[in-house]
């Protein structure tokens, strides 16, 4: 499947993705025992369970964040998704606990994989390509990199995520009360991101979440494409389809413009300065 999307996306890829020829003096240093930590942590192999995969998107988030490693700023956002969302599994909040819990262990892994990836310098999904450029790039705004992160991991990983438990349609209400449980944290994760790198994003993450935008998004596509509960459920729909063979190279190619078309959102929003956390 892999090599699928890779094909897929050859023809649309080209207009973001770029090689790592930025200079990185912004990005720490780690020592080789603290990197072969970092690849264990993200072996998805050896993960048990969802409190396993809570333990190690936290020391991800931690080890990365207290560096205020540009890196690190997904992991510090998906943390406190990750709390939560472990949180609800535990307290058996869903109908169907063991696809819950399959979902948060299949979705998180889609992350660790590519980490790990570009720790051994291996091949990574295309979208993952693109955050791992930005993060390396040491001009970006640090929102821009959190939410490319964002953006990668909802838009194409919840549905290959959806794909791979082959959710069934009538897991859709637990899957709409996952995302739900996860919006009420958006101040939990602007204050790490505050506490990490001395970032403000209220504003966006008001929006993104809670649909809260406030009046100079006005115009930039920011609540059409940017809105949690639009990609959540774009992704379901897509995950479903993904399931039927015939429909998986159309899916692709749609999720793909998607990712994109939001990048493309977020560079401009960066680009006049709405994503600067001041």
């Amino acid at each position: 499947m892999k090599q699928l999307t890779q094909f897929v996306v050859a023809g649309v890829s080209a207009m973001t993705l770029s090689t790592s020829v930025f200079a990185s003096s912004c990005l720490p240093e780690y020592t080789t025992a603290e990197t072969e930590t970092l690849k264990l942590l993200t072996d998805v192999e050896t993960i048990s369970d969802v409190y396993d995969v809570q333990y190690r998107m936290s020391t991800i988030a931690q080890t990365l964040g207290e560096r205020a490693d540009p890196r690190g700023t997904f992991p510090v956002v998906y943390s406190v998704m990750t709390d939560e969302a472990t949180r609800s599994v535990s307290e058996g909040y869903y109908e169907d606990q063991e696809k819950a819990e399959e979902l948060l262990i299949e979705f998180a892994s889609r992350y660790f994989e590519n980490y790990n990836a570009y720790l051994n310098n291996a091949s990574m999904d295309h979208h993952w390509v693109q955050y791992f450029n930005l993060t390396e790039d040491c001009s970006r705004e640090t929102l821009r990199l959190a939410a490319s992160g964002i953006n990668s991991h909802i838009t194409i990983d919840l549905a290959a995520a959806v794909d791979a438990i082959d959710a069934p349609k009538d897991f859709k209400d637990d899957f709409d009360l996952y995302g739900s449980v996860l919006v009420t944290k958006a101040n939990v994760i602007n204050e790490k991101m505050y506490e990490y790198y001395g970032v403000d994003g209220t504003e966006f993450f008001s929006g993104f979440f809670l649909g809260e935008w406030y009046d100079k998004f006005n115009g930039t596509g920011a609540a059409t494409e940017l809105a949690f509960t639009v990609v959540r459920t774009q992704a379901w729909v897509n995950g479903r389809l993904l399931q039927r063979p015939l429909f998986v190279i159309p899916t692709y190619t749609a999720m793909n413009v998607s990712f994109y078309n939001r990048e493309l959102i977020l560079a401009n929003l960066e680009k006049t300065g709405l994503l600067n956390g001041e």
